[in-house]
């Protein structure tokens, strides 16, 4: 607070009296209401955090580890406890990248898919379905076509998926038979029945094959399953062209 001389002038210094200078009061003074962000101390509990500095580098260190602990398993299934390899089929396992083999798995030719497939073989290399024999194994099958329509003039052709001819050629002792004639899901059940015919069978394997040439009978059988066992113990089941079993042997 400042003074002023009175009324009276410098003459009012002898009565040795100042006046007060009159400021009017300031009063209250805004107050400038700011929403700040609460303490975290102070959010109620359950209440969801935002992200303060640092945060981004704690959350890509949590994704790293997942991605990693997610490859970790991937990894630990493809190897069993032992550290073995495991394969999985079409590819060559964990490396620098995947790769997928490029030798194709074998048929299953005593399944319908395969013998269909084995068919479509036969035609696309211009032999068609008949044949004078046609040995089925599970994985690959030996079929012998006839070299021209009328004589007994063979070529035996090996099927794995893929059709290879080595020029192995003979004269059949039987006669022509149509494969497209034979339901493949009859091989499939002869098969399976005739690996009932000896105890821990260790082959089995159907053939197809037309009728004997060396001498005339009324035998109708078109379709032969075989089983064996390491002891040479064995037994087929001899069926017609529909799958009927006509005949069954062991030995």
């Amino acid at each position: 607070m400042s003074t002023t001389p009175g009324p009276g002038g410098e003459g009012d210094h002898e009565h040795g009296s100042t006046w007060e200078q009159y400021q009017p009061d300031a009063g209250p003074q805004p107050v400038t209401v700011r929403p700040d962000r609460p303490h975290p101390e102070e959010l109620a509990p359950g209440s969801p955090r935002r992200a303060g500095p640092g945060r981004p580098a704690a959350a890509a260190g949590v994704i790293i580890a997942v991605a990693a602990t997610t490859f970790g398993f991937a990894v630990g299934f493809l190897d069993d406890d032992a550290g073995d390899r495991v394969d999985v089929p079409g590819f060559s396992g964990l490396g620098d990248a995947f790769q997928v083999d490029d030798e194709p798995e074998s048929p299953q030719v005593l399944s319908p898919a395969g013998f269909r497939a084995l068919l479509a073989g036969l035609r696309e290399e211009g032999y068609g379905t008949t044949v004078f024999d046609a040995t089925l194994y599970p994985d690959y099958a030996v079929v012998v076509v006839p070299e021209d329509e009328r004589t007994l003039r063979s070529r035996s052709l090996y099927w794995n998926g893929e059709l290879s001819d080595d020029d192995n050629l003979g004269t059949s002792h039987v006669g022509r038979v149509d494969l497209d004639d034979v339901d493949p899901a009859v091989l499939a059940r002869l098969s399976r029945r005739a690996r009932t015919l000896v105890e821990d069978p260790t082959s089995v394997y159907v053939v197809v094959r037309g009728p004997s040439t060396a001498f005339v009978d009324d035998d109708p059988s078109r379709i032969w399953a075989y089983a064996s066992n390491e002891y040479r113990e064995g037994g087929y089941l001899a069926a017609d062209i529909e799958g009927r079993v006509v005949r069954r042997t062991t030995w």
